[in-house]
């Protein structure tokens, strides 16, 4: 009996360490939501979860999570590669009520790919995607509305930002991109309309400047300013219609660049507006008038600052005792300017 009772331990000892492997063995490349799916559920096609927080839980690095059905699967958290696709209708995302509907917090290498999906904060959400850490992020063919920030792209490292064939529209700001080191945006095929501000591009040095391009989009009914190049920041425009803003293009503070080619500008209470040494330079094809303001052509290249002048010093004089005691006023070379 004791025999068989130290068989038994040892085999106990044997299987635990495999019953605490198994959770991440439960894990797998390709995971499901589902509106009528449980989130006690291992995320099959068959069996799908209910929310993207818990799909991710259950899939590998680098996986892949697809919606079934349109629905709300809640706000999420991401801290690993991953891409999120609406396989069939809407993969919505409700973040109301000063919530971040996506937050990204991945690793420096990851890569997160988000496709077809609605992110709604109804008028009270906090930012519709929240970027902080990972190698880049693609958005596309998707809706992001109703933010204080549609997406704010604030890396703390160098990253990338891609967005395709999505609407951002109904935020204070649609696209915030503010880096700390050297980031790249690319913006094609956008709608950035009936927000406050369209897209802010802020850099915070010389050595970690915010480098964004603009192509093939429509930036409209943007109350305050369409596109704005703020300091340590170069903005592209190609090919694009910016109509109906409070402001078409703005370049603000020094290291503030905005080039734009090949597009119109018009409809606006102000075209372009360059202040603070902000720059907008402009090609030969671009279209732009019927603004109220703002009408002139831009500069076609870089102006470079007039260095300011060195003043010539005004010449200092001292007074120098004689061996008689006298006093003689001399000048900053030697020279006898008045005798005692």
């Amino acid at each position: 009996m004791g025999r068989k009772i130290v068989l038994r331990l040892l085999l106990a000892m044997t299987i635990a360490p495999w019953l605490h492997a198994l959770p991440a063995q439960a894990q797998a490349m390709l995971t499901f939501v589902s509106g009528v799916g449980k989130d006690s559920n291992p995320c099959t096609v068959a069996a799908p979860c209910q929310t993207l927080q818990a799909a991710l839980a259950k899939t590998l690095a680098g996986g892949q999570i697809s919606a079934l059905d349109s629905a709300d699967y809640g706000y999420v958290t991401i801290n690993q590669a991953v891409s999120i696709i609406s396989g069939h209708g809407a993969t919505g995302v409700s973040a109301t009520s000063s919530v971040t509907g996506i937050t990204i917090n991945a690793g420096a290498n990851d890569v997160i790919n988000l496709q077809g999906l609605d992110i709604d904060g109804a008028g009270s959400g906090a930012n519709g995607i929240q970027f902080n850490t990972g190698a880049s992020l693609n958005v596309q063919n998707s809706v992001i509305r109703g933010f204080s920030n549609g997406i704010n792209f604030q890396p703390n490292g160098s990253s990338a930002l891609y967005v395709g064939n999505t609407l951002v529209s109904n935020n204070s700001t649609g696209i915030r991109f503010q880096s700390s080191a050297i980031s790249t945006g690319v913006l094609n095929d956008l709608q950035l309309v009936n927000n406050g501000t369209g897209i802010v591009a802020l850099g915070t040095s010389s050595t970690g400047p915010a480098t964004v391009t603009i192509q093939n989009s429509v930036v409209a009914n943007n109350s305050t300013i369409g596109i704005v190049s703020g300091g340590f920041s170069a903005v592209r425009v190609v090919n694009s219609t910016i109509a109906n803003n409070g402001v078409g293009l703005q370049a603000q503070n020094n290291g503030a660049l905005l080039q734009v080619s090949g597009s119109a500008v018009t409809g606006n209470a102000t075209g372009w507006l360059a202040v603070n040494g902000g720059q907008v330079i402009s090609s030969s094809n671009n279209g732009i008038g019927g603004n109220v303001a703002g009408n002139s052509a831009p500069p076609t290249a870089v102006v470079s600052p007039t260095p300011t002048p060195t003043p010539t010093p005004a010449p200092t004089t001292n007074y120098l005792v004689d061996n008689t005691g006298a006093a003689d006023l001399v000048d900053s070379s030697g020279a006898l300017l008045t005798a005692s």
